[in-house]
């Protein structure tokens, strides 16, 4: 069984690739009813996070480094 949050990243990105896809519009109006979704920022931020989670979640370590020049 897959990983939940391996799961919602899936989401996440295939909501993005449908933000895209749509020309990424937000909220409109139909027959006097009103829908919305995420914008592309917003999932993006959540595809951010999600990622973190996941690995954090796999115990995957993310190890930064900064090289010098030599003097």
């Amino acid at each position: 069984m897959a990983n939940s949050t391996s799961v919602r990243l899936t989401k996440v990105r295939d909501a993005i690739d449908a933000l895209l896809d749509n020309g990424a519009i937000q909220s409109y109006t139909i027959a006097g009813r009103d829908l919305a979704h995420y914008s592309l920022d917003a999932l993006m931020r959540l595809e951010k996070d999600l990622l973190r989670q996941l690995n954090s979640e796999s115990g995957a370590r993310i190890n930064y480094v900064r090289f010098e020049s030599p003097q």
